[in-house]
């Protein structure tokens, strides 16, 4: 076993039980009774919604669609633009394309919407069946808010932290720093430290707020709630968080990651857990999955800015 690793999983397993230390359950609804209705209303405005934005205008709120619409262009012609400067440099396939990915997230966040707002427009009663009626505005800012301050977040943002140190600690003493770098090569272009600290994180923080918004809205908002009324609390909650982690199965920079699933079937589970928790509520799993991510992207790009899954091409003064 590496140096170092014991003190890091015990600080990992220190991490994911604050939450069941620090905090009593709130009071949840009843146990769901039975998965939400789907009727052919709700499975066309879905259909729909596989074309961005589609699927709000079909239930009548363009606004909304064109925003969606309007958005998941934007980041696609972005990603365009990236991908040909970074041809135009002979850069190889490394970067992870950052606007194809938020294209992506805009996306998966528009069909838990859109979903959302057809099962509404049905008279279905959300609550009933554990869906989280929370608006957008406020599941977005649900990392800012006082959640940032419960266990169940900051154990997570610590988590964090943590793999990313193990992940980093056979660096040896000529390996490159965050203090060492000179240029970064990103999005087609050349910045100095300093510019690329800044896009670095601008970075972190899209993706990270991307995925927790549109994966916590789609596996822990929909998935995980239906399968219950299927098949019981605990099997829906292992079902929604298998399929979660087989998500994961291909990571960021677009490659195969099988150990990466079943890490990521087991935070499922643990988001899962936290939506029971909070009486079926996004705002904490939003939360924590959002300090999570970004936390680990940050560690790691402080302690090896040159490997990090954003694959970014790093110099350094050496």
């Amino acid at each position: 076993m590496k140096k170092g690793t014991v003190p890091f999983l015990l600080l990992l397993a220190v991490a994911l039980a604050l939450p069941a230390l620090a905090e009593e359950p709130a009071t949840a609804p009843e146990a769901v009774p039975e998965p939400f209705p789907i009727s052919r209303h709700t499975r066309t405005a879905v259909l729909w919604g596989l074309l961005p934005g589609a699927g709000h205008i079909y239930l009548g709120d363009v606004a909304t669609g064109v925003t969606y619409a309007a958005m998941t262009a934007a980041f696609l012609a972005g990603s365009v633009e990236v991908q040909r400067r970074n041809e135009d440099l002979g850069r190889d396939d490394d970067e992870a394309n950052m606007p194809a990915l938020l294209a992506g997230k805009v996306w998966e966040y528009s069909l838990f919407t859109t979903t959302r707002e057809a099962l509404k427009s049905d008279g279905v009663d959300l609550r009933r069946y554990g869906v989280d009626d929370t608006p957008t505005s406020e599941l977005l800012m649900a990392p800012f808010s006082r959640q940032a301050l419960r266990a169940p977040v900051w154990g997570a943002a610590l988590l964090g932290v943590g793999l990313g140190l193990l992940a980093t600690e056979d660096l040896d003493a000529g390996d490159g720093r965050l203090g060492d770098v000179t240029r970064v090569r990103m999005f087609g272009g050349e910045y100095e430290q300093d510019d690329a600290n800044r896009m670095y994180t601008a970075s972190a923080l899209g993706i990270s707020m991307g995925a927790a918004a549109s994966e916590e809205g789609l596996f822990r908002g929909l998935l995980q709630p239906y399968l219950q009324g299927l098949w019981g609390e605990r099997a829906g909650l292992w079902v929604a968080a298998g399929t979660f982690g087989a998500a994961h199965l291909v990571g960021i920079d677009g490659s195969f990651n099988p150990a990466g699933v079943a890490f990521a079937t087991a935070g499922g589970a643990y988001l899962g857990w936290l939506y029971d928790h909070d009486g079926r509520r996004l705002a904490a799993p939003v939360a924590a999955h959002f300090w999570y991510d970004f936390a680990l992207l940050m560690t790691l790009w402080v302690r090896d800015p040159d490997n990090t899954p954003l694959g970014f091409d790093v110099e350094f003064s050496f």
